[in-house]
């Protein structure tokens, strides 16, 4: 007997457009008054985080209005239910507030002035920008170690509680060095992150700290910087702390860093584990694959910033990587500084680069600086993806001045449902259902099944042409029935 088969439809998002003519354009968001040295936005695109700037060490929940792209309220510092302004006490910039994921929900994971961790999960926000819900910060129980800093959460939502990574200097109870703990973990485990085998870790970490190790999205697995001996060139390193029993792996020896950048951003690009990140403090960047049993990688294309394209004077360190998804295809956000001394505080630039579209082509056609040719010192791109609209956020000022928030445009095509995907039964040859997938050409679109509505499975993904893609599902007559949906990449 057959199965009874059920073909269901989805909508796609409209095909990108050639790449139009671009001016870039930048708005100032927030209170200018109160300054920003940092700032992130939640995986789902709804809360904003800032640090202040300047002796407060305080930082600040709002939300962010997916049509506009204005913060809310529009001064970035809501009010609690007492009608006070709410912030998070006691960060210092070190603290350097990060998202992370638990089968509960969203969190901000930080670090206070006197090295406790911090978490925060967001509240209720009022029409009015105001909290309804306060949000809810409580303290790890951890010892007190005011030589943590620069924290970072793993994303993983199936999973509670989640793990934190950290840098500690050295200090009286411990040795400098990068550490991982699992939150939960009622005696708060610190777990000291070694190198492989042939390399060491890198001797200086204060300088690199808030740029070297960071999570694979939704994955216990953290990338971090080490040495190659002999020689001290910088390689990449990861670990996976869900392992029985840890053990860091070596996933670039094939690429040296010799002038020890590189600020490696892990992402998951369509299902692929990749990595994005400068080579030797020039104005190029280069974009990794790695293979999942190796768990080595190659490169996939160097995108380089030319003096020519740049209205800096030098443009070098290519850094502070953000990929994202946007209407299937890959981008990253990233900046640029003026000379080779990333401390100083010299002009830079936002540049948004394409890398991939979601049948894992690389595609590094588009390159563009997206802030205006005044010369700011501009830090740390985030990317929001609004309703219809992609913007970067990053904060910058001009010499003598505090930071300040700002939104650029991306000028990629708008989020749009502009056709209707199709699946067909055509018949069965055998025990193999014969489909056929229809779209608009040069759309794309993934066929899933299901046998429950509930939990669906990719079984194709394909970029249509002026014809109907054929599909044969080889075991459909196994099971008593099955779904089928085309869905947008």
């Amino acid at each position: 007997m057959k199965p009874t088969l059920i073909l269901l439809t989805a909508l796609l998002l409209a095909p990108l457009a050639a790449h139009a003519q671009f001016t870039p354009s930048e708005t100032v968001l927030g209170d200018p008054s109160y300054g920003c040295l940092g700032l992130e936005i939640s995986p789902d695109m709804k809360w904003f985080v800032w640090t202040q700037q300047g002796a407060a060490k305080a930082s600040w929940l709002c939300s962010v209005n997916p049509d506009t792209g204005d913060l809310i309220p529009a001064n970035g510092r809501p009010n609690g239910q007492n009608g006070q302004p709410f912030s998070i006490p006691n960060i210092p910039p070190r603290g350097n507030p990060q998202w992370g994921q638990d089968s509960t929900g969203l969190f901000i994971i930080a670090i206070a002035d006197d090295g406790r961790l911090v978490q925060v999960r967001p509240g209720t926000l009022g029409p009015d920008g105001n909290w309804l819900v306060d949000p809810d910060i409580t303290y790890p129980a951890v010892p007190v170690n005011a030589t943590r800093q620069y924290p970072f959460a793993a994303r993983l939502p199936e999973q509670a509680p989640s793990y934190v990574i950290y840098e500690q200097l050295a200090n009286g109870t411990g040795a400098a060095g990068i550490y991982w703990v699992d939150l939960g973990d009622p005696n708060f485990t610190e777990h000291v992150v070694t190198a492989p085998s042939g390399y060491t870790m890198p001797p200086t970490l204060d300088n690199i700290a808030a740029t070297i190790y960071r999570w694979f999205p939704g994955l216990p697995i953290f990338t971090y910087a080490v040495l190659k001996q002999p020689g001290g060139a910088a390689k990449m390193a990861q670990l996976d702390v869900s392992a029985p029993t840890p053990t860091p792996d070596a996933i670039n020896p094939a690429t040296d860093n010799v002038s020890f950048h590189t600020d490696d951003f892990p992402s998951v690009d369509f299902g692929r584990r990749t990595l994005i990140g400068g080579v030797n403090s020039t104005a190029t960047a280069r974009y990794y694959l790695q293979n999942d049993t190796t768990k080595l990688t190659s490169t996939l294309a160097d995108i380089t910033v030319t003096p020519a394209m740049s209205a800096l004077t030098n443009p070098q360190w290519a850094t502070s990587f953000e990929p994202f998804e946007w209407n299937g295809r890959v981008y990253a956000a990233f900046q640029i500084i003026d000379g080779a001394d990333p401390k100083q505080a010299v002009p830079s630039e936002i540049w948004l680069t394409s890398l991939s579209d979601c049948l894992a082509q690389t595609d590094t056609s588009l390159l563009r600086r997206i802030n205006t040719a005044t010369s700011l010192q501009r830090r740390d791109p985030e990317y929001f993806l609004g309703t219809t609209k992609a913007w970067i956020y990053y904060y910058a000022k001009s010499n003598g001045v505090l930071f300040t928030i700002y939104r650029a445009e991306t000028g990629l095509p708008d989020r749009q449902t502009a056709a209707t995907l199709g699946v067909t039964l055509r018949g069965f040859q055998g025990n193999a259902a014969q489909l056929q997938m229809t779209g608009a050409p040069t759309q794309y679109g993934v066929l899933q099944s299901s046998e429950d509505l509930v939990t669906w499975t990719d079984r194709l993904t394909t970029l249509f042409g002026t014809n109907a893609v054929p599909f044969s599902d080889t075991n459909a007559a196994t099971v008593p029935r099955r779904f089928y949906r085309m869905r947008t990449p």
